[in-house]
């Protein structure tokens, strides 16, 4: 669960930052005042108080008694609030980003460790057009995305220092989530629990270092040094967004070519439940007679019933090192300094993986 302080300051700036990732977009309904205190941990009149500020602000639009909106230009004016401010960090993130569920922690994590003083603002761009915009010369640009080596010196070209988030790079600093790692947790947890007939579904992703190629690397590895099988779906960006359906061939044919196929490893956690649901309909218990492991142990899986075993990537812990590389900079203590960190991720066990046969 996501925790702030109880001021009314510190829960607005919170919803100002969801709503500079995308968590909230314009047009879009808040949560109710209820569930809002529920998931931050703070009281109904500190809610109140905040969402009247951001109300007056013209970010916010209260609309009775349907609920509490996002207008549809509080980007530009939560940006013209914050004005130039001593330090500034930039996030440049890829459009297709704005919903990976690691963005949004490390994102959060990363304002909660940095001073009042650092100015973040949030660029949502492909570069494709002209680059650096006027006015553009943040202290720290942060990129989140996939971008040209070409693309990437227009961004530093305009910045003190530039960072890549959940990529690396051969000659510029990075921080990532360890995604082979977290492959090889996936695959070494189906075997050890005794499953030799696997397969494994997800993006192709837009390269061989993106988050999902480097998973299915670890588990491909895995898999083999041990002898076992594996059967491997890459779903192309249009079978991504017809999830249900494209879930549902891809796992048909698994079981037409293994009909001992006994566990699904799902690339990200939306796809894992896709596949729970697949076997729901197939009358396919899970995990008696179909194991599933996802990815990113998003705020919900852990509520399923089994809940999802599945592998946590430390977006939070990303975005803590990144503030302190922030802080360094702030201090003049960044020249020279490295920064090509890759966070070792975790596996979470919970109740979608069953023992099969002899483990080993």
């Amino acid at each position: 669960m996501n925790r702030v302080g109880g001021k009314n300051d510190t829960f607005r700036e919170h919803i100002l930052s969801e709503i500079a990732i995308g968590v909230y977009r314009g047009g879009q309904r808040l949560p109710a005042e209820r569930e809002l205190g529920e998931r931050y941990r703070v009281s109904r009149n500190t809610i109140r108080r905040a969402l009247s500020d951001l109300e007056t602000l013209g970010i916010l639009e209260r609309r009775p008694p349907v609920g509490t909106f996002v207008t549809a230009d509080a980007l530009e004016k939560a940006a013209s609030r914050r004005g130039r401010a001593e330090f500034d960090v930039t996030f440049i993130i890829a459009p297709d980003q704005a919903a990976n569920p690691q963005l949004q922690q490390l994102f959060n994590s990363c304002r909660r460790h940095l001073p009042e003083k650092v100015g973040v603002s949030v660029l949502f761009s492909d570069l494709d057009g002209e680059f650096p915009e006027p006015g553009y010369a943040p202290d720290v640009a942060v990129v989140f995305g996939n971008y040209t080596d070409e693309q990437l010196a227009a961004v530093r070209a305009g910045a003190k220092e530039l960072v890549l988030l959940g990529h690396t790079h051969p000659t510029c600093k990075f921080i990532d989530s360890d995604n082979y790692a977290g492959g090889r947790l996936m695959a070494g947890h189906a075997l050890e629990n005794g499953h030799r007939h696997l397969a494994v579904l997800g993006p192709r992703g837009a390269d061989d270092a993106s988050d999902f190629a480097r998973r299915l690397a670890g588990i491909c590895d895995a898999v083999s040094e041990a002898g076992a099988q594996l059967q491997v779906c890459r779903m192309s960006l249009d079978e991504v967004r017809n999830m249900g359906p494209s879930c549902d061939r891809a796992l048909g044919e698994f079981l037409r070519r293994d009909p001992e196929l006994s566990l699904v490893m799902a690339l990200y956690d939306q796809l894992a439940l896709s596949v729970i649901d697949f076997c729901h309909r197939r009358r396919l218990r899970v995990p008696d007679d179909m194991s599933v492991i996802g990815y990113d142990d998003q705020c919900y899986v852990e509520f399923l019933k089994p809940p999802l075993t599945t592998v946590k990537g430390f977006g939070e812990a990303i975005g803590a090192r990144l503030a302190r590389f922030v802080r360094a900079v702030m201090e003049g203590d960044a020249d020279g300094l490295e920064l090509r960190e890759m966070i070792p991720p975790l596996l979470i066990t919970r109740g979608t993986v069953s023992a099969r046969g002899n483990t080993r």
